[in-house]
C-alpha cells in the first residue's frame, strides 16, 4: 500500500500552498485513503530534505514524495529520496514551477491534485554536480543548472522579491532590466563528454551557459524544447557574449523556446564535463539556488530517480 507525503512550503508562491491542505485532505477521504495521507509544512532551510529523508528511508518504495512548490523545494525533496526508491512528485504551487511543465500536462493544481494518489511511477534523469574551491561539496540537480547572465538576473530578481513580495514573477523582469549593464563576459574552460563518447575540451566567452535536464527554467524560459527528463541526455545551451542591445532580442527566443536556430548560440549533447572559471570563479545556480566557485563537476545520472507522473 502506497503512503504520500505533502511537502508545502510556506515560501513557495506567497504561502499558495497552505491554502490546499483542506483540499488534498477531502480528496484523500474522498478515496477512503486518509490513513495513507502525511501533510508537512517547511519551517526553514533545508527542512524538505530533512522531511522527505526522514519519509523515504521509513517507506522505501512504498512512498510517494509529492513537492508542494517551485523548483527550490523539489531540488531539496529530490536530494533526500535519491537512492531510497521512494517515488517524487510534483504539485505546481510555486512562483515559476518550471520543472512541473516538463512533466505534467498542466498546471492548475485542483487537477493535479486530484489525480496524485494515483501516480504512474517511472524513472527519470537527474544532474549530479560537485562544487569546487569557495564551495566543495556535492549537490543533486533535478532540472537546470546554468551560469553567466541569467544567474545575475536571478540575484537581481530575489533582491526584487525580497523588497516587493507582490510582484510575484514580474520580478524576474525587472531582474532581467537590473541586469542589462552588468558585466556580461564570463570565460570559461569546458571539457566535455558528448553522448557518442567523444571528448572536447575548449576556453570561450559565453554570456551564459544552460545544462538542461528539462527544458523550462527562470520562470517559463525555455532554453532546450528538446530536452527529455528520461533519455539520459544533458542539453548544454551555449549563448556567446555580446552588446545589451543584441541581448534584448534573444532573451524573446530564449523565453520562446526558438533558439536552436539562432547562430550567436550553440548546444551540445552530453553526459558529463567540467567547467571551470577562467580569470574568476563562476557565478551560477542550480534549480535556482545560487553559489560561486571555481570549478563545476558534472554528470548525468540516467533514470536514477522514480517520478510520480500524473495522468491530467
Amino acid at each position: 500500500m502506497k503512503r504520500f507525503l505533502y511537502l508545502l512550503s510556506r515560501g513557495a508562491g506567497r504561502g499558495k500552498s497552505i491554502r490546499y491542505v483542506r483540499d488534498i485532505q477531502d480528496i484523500f477521504v474522498s478515496h477512503g485513503m486518509q490513513d495513507q495521507l502525511e501533510l508537512r509544512l517547511t519551517e526553514h532551510e533545508r527542512h524538505a530534505t530533512e522531511l522527505a529523508y526522514e519519509f523515504a528511508t521509513k517507506h522505501g518504495e512504498d512512498g510517494v514524495v509529492y513537492s508542494c512548490g517551485g523548483d527550490g523545494t523539489l531540488g531539496e525533496a529530490a536530494s533526500a529520496v535519491l537512492g531510497t526508491g521512494c517515488a517524487l512528485g510534483v504539485v505546481p504551487l510555486g512562483t515559476g514551477n518550471d520543472f512541473a511543465k516538463s512533466v505534467l500536462s498542466t498546471l492548475a493544481p485542483e487537477k493535479v491534485l486530484q489525480a496524485s494518489p494515483f501516480p504512474d511511477i517511472r524513472p527519470i534523469d537527474v544532474i549530479a554536480l560537485h562544487l569546487e574551491g569557495q564551495e566543495d561539496k556535492d549537490v543533486l540537480c533535478i532540472n537546470v543548472m546554468s551560469f553567466g547572465f541569467d544567474t545575475l538576473v536571478l540575484s537581481k530578481t530575489y533582491l526584487l522579491q525580497e523588497k516587493f513580495p507582490f510582484l510575484g514573477g514580474v520580478s524576474y523582469f525587472g531582474g532581467v532590466v537590473a541586469s542589462l549593464f552588468s558585466n556580461k563576459s564570463f570565460l570559461t574552460r569546458m571539457t566535455l563528454t558528448r553522448v557518442d563518447g567523444r571528448v572536447v575540451t575548449f576556453e570561450e566567452d559565453h554570456i551564459l551557459a544552460a545544462l538542461c535536464n528539462g527544458g523550462y527554467y527562470g520562470n517559463g524560459f525555455h532554453p532546450a524544447p528538446m530536452a527529455k527528463v528520461d533519455d539520459g541526455v544533458l542539453h548544454l545551451v551555449l549563448a556567446e557574449t555580446m552588446s545589451t542591445g543584441q541581448i534584448l532580442p534573444l532573451i524573446l527566443k530564449y523565453r520562446n523556446g526558438t533558439l536552436v536556430d539562432d547562430p550567436r548560440v550553440r548546444f551540445e549533447s552530453v553526459v558529463s564535463g567540467v567547467f571551470e572559471g577562467v580569470e574568476r570563479p563562476i557565478l551560477g545556480n542550480h534549480d535556482g539556488t545560487i553559489f560561486e566557485t571555481n570549478k563545476v563537476t558534472f554528470r548525468v545520472l540516467p533514470k536514477a530517480l522514480p517520478f510520480a507522473f500524473l495522468d491530467v
